[in-house]
């Protein structure tokens, strides 16, 4: 059986990719265990580490500006503007954004820096043989399979579900919808912020132990819906965000009228 015979479009290699994401991230809190190298391979960006490291600063400074590498810039906001067309080609180059964003940082990654090192070398000698057995094509397959999985596709909606403040001062969504079947409950946001070191699959225990802390929360029921709503509603751009000062004040920005749900 052909290569081109045994996989599928690069687009339906992102739903597939998605999960592999989201297992190739260690707690924000514990030492990385060498599973996620593994879930990193078929993605081909060597993220796993780095990823740990920028996730810890989204946790311990959100939404506040250049300080949660999750917060857009100004000059993200200038470019993309609020236009279907800007929005859906910031959602497309989401890949290269979240990488450029880090350069106002100056990260020390510490004793991280060991594994950073082990993260890149076990990835390219991945790529390599991928390369060797099955030629660019191959390796342009995953890479396109991973850029869908963060980018413009209905998974990657959940980059708008998690902090984009369609419900103000509420600041973190959950998305409880169908997607968390394979996606090893990322949707689970607000449970995951409260608890960051608990295991995806276990963050719905959460949820059914504490109604009475997230039954009432707004929250997101469709990535589709999601993704519509953000790329033809004009008041739902880059800014619709709580951004709180270095200092801890908050500045709130205008809401957009777009999907999301609140718990009856």
């Amino acid at each position: 059986m052909t290569l081109r015979r045994a996989t599928v479009p690069p687009w339906a290699g992102g739903a597939l990719r998605n999960p592999l994401r989201c297992s190739a991230r260690p707690s924000a809190v514990l030492a990385p265990p060498p599973a996620p190298f593994c879930s990193n391979l078929p993605i081909v960006f060597p993220s796993t580490i780095s990823f740990k490291y920028f996730h810890g600063l989204h946790h311990s400074h959100l939404n506040e500006a250049y300080g949660d590498p999750d917060v857009p810039g100004p000059l993200e906001n200038k470019l993309f503007g609020t236009s279907a067309l800007g929005k859906a080609t910031w959602l497309a180059l989401f890949f290269l954004i979240q990488p450029f964003r880090t350069i106002r940082f100056k990260p020390k990654f510490g004793a991280l820096t060991r594994w950073l090192v082990i993260n890149w070398v076990v990835q390219m000698l991945f790529n390599a043989v991928v390369l060797y057995a099955f030629g660019l094509k191959g390796l342009l397959y995953l890479a396109l399979s991973s850029v869908f999985a963060i980018g413009l596709h209905p998974l990657g909606a959940r980059w708008l579900a998690e902090h984009y403040s369609l419900q103000q001062p509420q600041e973190t969504y959950s998305y409880y919808g169908s997607f968390n079947t394979f996606m090893f409950n990322v949707g689970y946001h607000n449970e995951h912020h409260d608890f960051p070191t608990i295991p995806w699959p276990n963050l719905p225990k959460v949820k059914a132990m504490a109604p009475e802390f997230y039954d009432n929360l707004w929250h997101h029921t469709s990535y589709w819906r999601l993704l519509r709503e953000f790329l033809f509603t004009p008041s739902f751009t880059l800014h619709t965000r709580v951004v709180r000062e270095p200092k801890g004040e908050m500045a709130y920005l205008m809401p957009a009228e777009a999907g999301g749900k609140k718990a009856q």
